[in-house]
C-alpha cells in the first residue's frame, strides 16, 4: 500500500500515479522557472544599459546560492555570468585583495549599446537566447585515470627535455614524484638522460 510520507515542507510517495503528478507538475514549474530566470536576465541587461546600473545582475546571480556556499544549486552561474558579458555591457571581476566580485559597468559597450538606439537593443536582447542555450554543458566523456597519468608523464618529460622552458622559472616538477607516477601506469622511468 502506498503511503505519503511526510518530511519537514516535503511530501515523499511511492505511489506511481502520485509520482507521475508530481514530474508533471516538476515539468510545468520549471518551465515557469526557466522563463523567468531569461525574463530576469534580459531585465538586468535593459537595465543596465538605460540605467549604467549593474547592481541588478549582481543581485541575480546571487540569488542563485540559497546555500550560502555559492554552490548555486544546481544552475551553471558561471555560464550566466559569461552570458551577462557577452550581451550586456558588464565586465565580471574579482578583487582579491578586497575579498569582492561581481560585475563591474563596461562603459564604453554601454554607449555602443546606447548609440545604437535603445529599442533595437531591447529587440536585439528579445531575441538573445539563454544562457543555458547559448553553452550547452559538455557531454560527460568518461575518465580513463592511466591514460591521464601517461599524457601528465609525457607532457612533464617532454617540459625536462625543452631548455628553454625550464630556463623561465616556471616550471615545478618534482622528479621523485614523476618517477613514482610513471611507474604507477608501468611507464618506467620517464626522465631524459
Amino acid at each position: 500500500m502506498a503511503q505519503v510520507v511526510k518530511h519537514t515542507a516535503i511530501a515523499f510517495t511511492s505511489d506511481g500515479k502520485v509520482i507521475v503528478k508530481m514530474i508533471d507538475a516538476f515539468r510545468k514549474a520549471n518551465h515557469r522557472v526557466h522563463e523567468m530566470v531569461h525574463a530576469i536576465a534580459i531585465s538586468c541587461v535593459m537595465h543596465a544599459i538605460e540605467h549604467g546600473n549593474v547592481t541588478p545582475a549582481n543581485d541575480f546571480v546571487l540569488s542563485f546560492d540559497m546555500s550560502g556556499k555559492q554552490g548555486a544549486n544546481g544552475w551553471r552561474v558561471n555560464h550566466l555570468r559569461e552570458w551577462f558579458e557577452k550581451v550586456g555591457p558588464f565586465t565580471y571581476t574579482v578583487d582579491k585583495t578586497a575579498g569582492t566580485k561581481g560585475f563591474k559597468l563596461n562603459k564604453e559597450k554601454r554607449k555602443e549599446m546606447v548609440l545604437e538606439g535603445l529599442p533595437m537593443a531591447f529587440e536585439k536582447l528579445a531575441k538573445t537566447p539563454t544562457f543555458w542555450d547559448m553553452k550547452r554543458e559538455p557531454e560527460y566523456k568518461g575518465l580513463d585515470l592511466n591514460a591521464k597519468i601517461i599524457a601528465l608523464v609525457r607532457e612533464a618529460n617532454a617540459t625536462l627535455n625543452d631548455a628553454e622552458k625550464m630556463a623561465s622559472g616556471k616550471v615545478k616538477i618534482d622528479t621523485v614524484k614523476l618517477v613514482k607516477l610513471a611507474e604507477l601506469v608501468n611507464m618506467g622511468e620517464p626522465l631524459a638522460a
